[in-house]
């Protein structure tokens, strides 16, 4: 299916930069995209995988508490992010951090401590802006690009247009 192709550069980079963040307009579909990424490497984290929805974090001192109870562990009140570096160290895991704009001073503080100490964890953002930090790939999305509005066009001319196509393969599912 389309959707499964198209994340294939982002799933590469994640391999050779190891802190990826994809960046685009809200509503364009980073979280959708992040999660097919997730799903196309699990393989490769042996299921190690965890989505951490930050879009509902108000407190951006609330960005470590709400990784780390997403990984299943208590963090350290008096050093939060030490205590996250720690367990994350010798961890082979990818970490998807959705929607990040809001809280992204925090979020760039913790993903460029975690690049510099965790060789074997990877990470993906999704946010608005990139979180400009050493060793960030800025992964683009753009919108797709779409049928114009006052056309007549067939069924098979229409398909044509990835946002068609995704559309039809998201009804028919």
């Amino acid at each position: 299916p389309y959707l499964m192709e198209y994340p294939h550069g982002c799933s590469e980079q994640i391999f050779n930069r190891r802190l990826v963040s994809m960046v685009g307009a809200g509503v364009i579909g980073k979280t959708t995209v992040a999660i097919a990424v997730g799903h196309r490497l699990s393989h490769h984290f042996d299921g190690a995988v965890f989505f951490v929805d930050l879009s509902a974090v108000t407190d951006p001192e609330l960005v470590l508490t709400t990784i780390g109870s997403t990984l299943g562990i208590m963090l350290r009140t008096q050093e939060p992010l030490l205590s996250l570096v720690t367990f994350l160290e010798n961890k082979k895991l990818l970490l998807i951090l959705d929607n990040c704009e809001h809280v992204i001073e925090r979020t760039a503080a913790m993903a460029e401590r975690v690049i510099e100490t965790a060789p074997e964890t990877r990470i993906l953002a999704t946010s608005r802006e990139a979180l400009q930090v050493n060793g960030e790939y800025v992964h683009l999305l753009y919108p797709l690009e779409c049928p114009p509005e006052n056309g007549d066009l067939a069924l098979t001319e229409a398909l044509r247009y990835p946002a068609a196509k995704l559309f039809i393969e998201r009804a028919v599912a």
